[in-house]
């Protein structure tokens, strides 16, 4: 089970509001993420005030937290913090309870920190300057300058469109950002040998002037994205071992898998079946079939890592159904009411429509009137 709890977003009514989603896993790999509550911050909006709002979601659902295997948040110091932060606050709240709380896994969004990384490119300080010094627009260097910068942000937003969206593993996130790394290396390697293949707007300005030198600030600038996206998702380097065995247990070499897992890995190398079930493509229907007895630790592993949530891209999703709902028009919308709106909007449990209509009709056409 995974909380994603994102920081406040002010309504049109001045209330600070508080979404929590949970995300949880079946024994059979259905992933379920709905709504545990839509909650109003009042007046202060401390850690401390977000982890009692969160206890008393908890208490109305009996939510049992033993089996919370990690909490996305969108980076904010008052989720973050390392002395305070909702987080620390709940693992001490976990430990107060008796329950075993260092193994509780904490991610920031994966979309905030890509949009963090982007900033590096400091596009907006290229537009300041150009404000203040119009008169050297002509001159090619800047010409060159905002296509290279162009060209990166376009592989930029390709990045962004892939983290976006419902019901992703969170080892596909971090495998969509890994890629991008990679690239980010190979764009180094390219423009230091003068290579702009993947620059087409930079490439055709080249093409046209028949520049051949290699701007050096350029790769500098690449050097100082690569860094930031190397130092922004190191927390997730510290289960990449665990996603990486969950993502493809076939690659995985015996000797650097955890103790618990080696002989099961060994057994599964040579289970040509379910190698080929896995080539099939679908991940979660792969760990269905698996024996729960003879592949045991890999599918706890498994069932840990696909109830994590990667990103708060639902909670933005949700924050955007709630602007819709709640206008100046109907900013007197109650809370309960404005959280059942969002609650069927999110859900993924259908209506039996003919089960309701049957027990509508008994109570109020079909059952015996009660004579007194």
């Amino acid at each position: 089970m995974s909380l994603s709890a994102l920081d406040e977003s002010t309504d049109i009514s001045s209330t600070a509001q508080l979404l929590i989603f949970i995300r949880g896993v079946t024994q059979d790999f259905e992933v379920l993420e709905e709504l545990l509550g839509m909650c109003s911050l009042k007046g202060q909006t401390r850690e401390v005030d977000i982890l009692n709002v969160l206890l008393d979601e908890r208490s109305k659902t009996n939510l049992d937290l033993s089996k919370l295997m990690g909490v996305a948040t969108d980076g904010a110091p008052s989720m973050i913090g390392v002395n305070s932060g909702l987080v620390t606050l709940l693992k001490k709240h976990l430990q107060e309870k008796n329950i075993i709380a260092e193994d509780l896994m904490q991610f920031h969004c994966i979309i905030h920190q890509e949009a963090l990384c982007s900033k590096k490119i400091e596009f907006q300080k290229l537009n300041s300057e150009i404000e203040f010094q119009f008169h050297v627009m002509k001159v090619r260097i800047w010409r060159f300058t905002v296509l290279y910068r162009i060209d990166i942000t376009k592989h930029l937003n390709v990045l962004n469109t892939r983290l976006q969206g419902k019901n992703q593993l969170i080892s596909q996130l971090y495998a969509h950002v890994s890629s991008f790394q990679c690239k980010l290396t190979l764009f180094r390697s390219q423009l230091t040998s003068g290579n702009y293949n993947h620059f087409p707007s930079y490439k055709k300005m080249a093409e046209k002037f028949n520049k051949t030198a290699i701007n050096f600030s350029y790769v500098e600038k690449l050097d100082i994205l690569i860094q930031s996206f190397q130092d922004r998702f190191s927390d997730f380097k510290k289960v990449k071992p665990l996603l990486d065995i969950f993502s493809n247990p076939f690659t995985i070499s015996v000797e650097n898998a955890p103790e618990s897992m080696q002989l099961e890995i060994i057994d599964i190398h040579n289970d040509q079946d379910l190698r080929n079930r896995f080539n099939e493509g679908d991940l979660l229907n792969f760990y269905r079939c698996i024996d729960k007895n003879t592949y045991k630790e890999l599918r706890i592993n498994a069932l840990k890592c696909a109830s994590l949530f990667g990103s708060t891209y639902i909670c933005e999703q949700t924050f955007s159904i709630l602007n819709i709902n709640k206008t100046k028009n109907r900013n007197r919308l109650a809370n309960e009411s404005l959280e059942a709106v969002l609650r069927v909007a999110t859900s993924k449990f259908e209506p039996n429509i003919y089960q309701f209509f049957i027990v509508f009709n008994y109570l109020y056409f079909w059952r015996p009137a009660i004579s007194s």
